[in-house]
């Protein structure tokens, strides 16, 4: 069992946010930050950590724990996950076993110094095991993970990895030590001692948006205080963070002449949508396309809890129509000429009915907006094409407008234009404004992520198509445009007319059964 010192960089912390993550313990903990920003041995620093958090066994006073890295290819583990792990634990100490592109193990015996309580100082003996694994060949996720007996597991480059690992991994966490290296729950209680951690933690990049990860992280919010995102390593000015992490260790790194700092001369050398996301931290999705509204940006269009203005109109703006993906952007403009968009309905990944779509306006209505009492619903003019329902006595021939209008009890109107440049230039003006164009996220996920690039034109190869891609976004980004048409010329105005029910509407018998009074 070793005393020496074979930890080289133990309290060499990235920074703040990186130390933050190294000890916390919440069960699902994750870290995500820039291209160098030390996420990685932050990870394997929280190694040590883990081991010295163990309860002594009853058997012979030493603190075990088993951690499985998991990565996505052993080639990923070792050119990224082992040579920093290497770069902490000294590989020359305790017993190595692997070679490159196979499965690897580290097993330590260590004696720590740790407080006894009392102002001194108790030599407590450690067993370390670290296993780096990762699925192979046609290996379902579920056999991989069902034959691993760990105390913790590190997801390394997590967003690369299955999302199903995640929950399969926080099934199994706490299968080691084995159960008679372990006290009784009630002698743990009496010694007064804290719990010993089992759980899962991982290191990613800024995930693309609509990954699992990435929905899990900003969508769903399902990390609560678990997640640790650090500052961006690039400004969107282009210079280099100050406040970015690691910057310590990365001066350290020779870089050329002609370049500033290393996330400079990185920078210089990369694609602007790698810059973006892996340095700016930018929400972006993958390189699928272009995004329409290129003057978009998080940093200044989206602000969380915005105020609902019970005094200022709600426009509801829509692309509907004889289509089953219905969408809704509940907007509302400010005193000085600004908009701010409060809310969504959102077709993404799911159908939806002209009357379930109608009655899921009516309820966000009733929900948010009751108190506002101008609303106007603005629909794409294609809501002007007309169809067939059957009334008590005979079939009508109304608009899809007309029905929406019927089905919410409220005026609807025809947006001005459907031209995509008129539609995109109303969007422009708002965003171009100092807090022109505001967004809450945490009521319009997916009109945000369809402002981040969701709504897009699609690249084929190096050519940029000039038609925008038809997905679950677009309907979104196409609703925002009707709706900033129609604050652009003022909310009284009615270009295209407002629509209601035809007057031979008596006797319709499917009439809905609530009754908004508004």
């Amino acid at each position: 069992m070793s005393k020496g010192p074979i930890l080289k960089d133990l309290r060499n912390s990235a920074g703040p946010v990186a130390l933050a993550f190294e000890t916390n313990n919440e069960t699902v903990s994750v870290i995500i930050g820039p291209t160098g920003g030390g996420k990685t041995e932050s990870s394997v620093r929280r190694i040590l950590r883990i081991a010295r958090s163990q309860h002594p066994s009853p058997k012979d006073g030493v603190r075990k724990c088993r951690i499985v890295c998991v990565g996505s290819t052993y080639r990923d583990l070792w050119d990224k996950a082992i040579p920093s792990y290497q770069k902490v634990f000294d590989p020359k100490w305790g017993h190595w076993q692997g070679g490159k592109g196979d499965p690897a193990s580290h097993t330590l015996d260590l004696i720590m110094p740790e407080p006894d309580g009392r102002g001194g100082l108790v030599q407590v003996p450690i067993h370390i095991e670290v296993w780096f694994r990762a699925k192979s060949g046609e290996q379902s996720i579920e056999d991989f993970v069902r034959g691993l007996e760990c105390t913790a597991w590190w997801l390394q480059e997590m967003d690369q990895l299955d999302q199903a690992i995640l929950s399969l991994c926080v099934n199994r966490v706490g299968r080691y030590p084995e159960p008679d290296d372990r006290h009784t729950p009630e002698h743990v209680a009496a010694m007064g001692w804290a719990p010993a951690f089992t759980g899962v933690w991982g290191d990613s990049n800024m995930p693309v948006v609509d990954s699992w990860l990435y929905n899990m992280a900003f969508v769903e919010k399902t990390f609560g205080p678990g997640l640790f995102l650090q500052p961006p390593a690039i400004l969107e000015d282009g210079t280099e963070n100050p406040r970015a992490e690691n910057l310590h260790n990365l001066s350290k790194i020779p870089i050329k002449a002609q370049y500033r700092s290393y996330y400079h001369q990185l920078s210089a050398n990369m694609e602007e949508y790698d810059t973006r996301r892996l340095l700016k931290l930018v929400k972006a999705f993958d390189r699928r396309g272009q995004k329409v509204h290129l003057k978009y940006s998080p940093a200044r269009h989206e602000v969380s809890g915005l105020l609902i203005d019970t005094h200022q109109p709600l426009i509801i703006a829509c692309d509907t129509g004889d289509t089953l993906k219905h969408a809704a952007v509940f907007m509302q403009p400010t005193v000085n000429g600004r908009v701010r968009a409060l809310d969504e309905i959102s077709p993404k990944d799911r159908q939806t009915s002209l009357e379930e779509f109608a009655s899921e306006i009516v309820a966000k209505y009733r929900m948010r907006f009751g108190r506002v009492r101008h609303v106007q619903i603005v629909c794409d003019p294609a809501a002007e094409a007309k169809m067939s329902v059957q009334g008590q006595n005979r079939e009508v021939k109304i608009t899809y407008a007309q029905y929406l209008a019927m089905l919410t009890e409220m005026d609807c109107e025809k947006a001005e234009t459907n031209d995509p440049g008129f539609r995109k230039g109303a969007v422009t003006e708002f965003l171009d404004l100092h807090d022109g164009l505001l967004i809450d996220p945490e009521h319009c996920p997916d009109l945000v992520a369809a402002m981040d690039g969701g709504y897009c034109y699609r690249k084929v190869g190096n050519k940029v198509s000039p038609h925008v891609e038809k997905n679950d976004y677009s309907h979104l980004g196409e609703a925002l445009e009707y709706g900033c048409l129609k604050l652009k010329r003022g909310v009284l105005s009615a270009p295209g007319g407002s629509q209601s029910a035809p007057d031979n509407w008596a006797g319709y018998d499917q009439q809905p059964s609530y009754s908004t009074g508004y």
